[in-house]
């Protein structure tokens, strides 16, 4: 996990550290879950995973500042928006086909667990 001598790529390490996990805790339940679970901070601290700390830093978000803020090109961002749109993590919210606005939605949810006033 902490080699950098090889310079292989976080991805190809982050699927090592997966395999890596599950052979020495060979449980019968849980080890996947548990070491699929480790792939997504590897991922974030070495910055693989970008636009998800956009988003937490700013639920709302169009394809045009995603695009500033990451240096990602604009088709490689809607691509992402589109796929991220289809798996349910993000919603967009105006109903235009321009100047769109996403919600991460989920995170939103999470944010305002419990935040309903008393009765």
């Amino acid at each position: 996990m902490h080699e950098d001598a090889s310079r292989l790529p976080a991805l190809i390490k982050a699927g090592l550290l997966n395999v890596q996990f599950e052979t020495i805790h060979p449980f019968l339940d849980g080890s996947g879950r548990i070491g699929r679970l480790l792939v997504t901070p590897y991922l974030c601290a070495h910055g693989v995973l970008r636009t998800h700390e956009i988003f937490q830093s700013s639920p709302f978000l169009t394809a045009n500042l995603l695009v500033e803020r990451t240096g990602l090109s604009a088709p490689t961002v809607k691509a992402a928006l589109a796929d991220l749109q289809r798996l349910g993590v993000v919603e967009e919210v105006t109903g235009r086909r321009r100047g769109r606005v996403f919600a991460y939605r989920r995170y939103l949810a999470i944010l305002s667990e419990g935040t309903a006033p008393l009765a």
